[in-house]
């Protein structure tokens, strides 16, 4: 009977768990570069420092267990709002011995599940994603851009445009050292990111 009992209480925290992590809110960053691109096929490079996961492996914000997926979206130009996921499943590894902490490596470039071929999360240093085939268009300008990446159970928000940007129409849209968003900005459907069913 104790077994089943212990077994009983780790289900329940696992699922206590999954639950807040698709429910917190997230948290304004500053990002360093996002560059999306046309000249093949819609895709987007990323880059942002310093997020820290604050918590261990095997925890609520371990991607390894619990996913994670990335919102990008904009109210101008031809306007756009997507989500891709990054499940758990085998294309995660830990970047270091387990328990070290130091960070996440995801690897589907055959798009097994989804549209992100590449991403490398580093605790509290560089975090990196490139993906492919994605759903908008650039025509138009969107600046600004703004992105929701999820890690775990945490969701951090950018805003790209702020201060460095480049677009050039059907080819690039380029934005550097973008400052953290006073607050999360809403989708173009209105609705807040924190509710946006992530």
């Amino acid at each position: 009977m104790r077994s089943i009992r212990t077994l009983l209480a780790t289900g329940l925290c696992l699922v206590a768990l999954t639950t807040i992590g698709h429910s917190s809110a997230p948290v304004p960053m500053a990002g360093a570069k996002l560059k999306l691109g046309t000249k093949y096929d819609p895709r987007i490079k990323l880059e942002v420092k310093n997020i820290n996961l604050d918590g261990t492996n095997g925890t609520a914000t371990d991607p390894t267990i619990h996913g994670a997926s990335i919102r990008i979206f904009s109210t101008a130009g031809d306007g756009f709002d997507n989500t891709y996921e990054m499940p758990s499943s085998l294309q995660w590894h830990y970047y270091g011995l387990v328990g070290q902490n130091r960070g996440y490596d995801y690897k589907d470039p055959t798009h097994v599940n989804g549209r992100i071929a590449v991403a490398r999360v580093r605790n509290n240093k560089m975090t990196r994603l490139i993906a492919s085939q994605l759903d908008f268009s650039l025509h138009t300008n969107p600046n600004p851009v703004n992105i929701v990446l999820r890690i775990g159970d945490r969701k951090y928000c950018f805003s790209f445009g702020g201060i460095s940007w480049k677009f050039v129409p059907n080819v690039k849209y380029l934005s550097l050292k973008a400052p953290a968003p006073a607050t999360c900005p809403g989708s173009p459907s209105g609705a807040f990111l924190d509710d946006a069913g992530f």
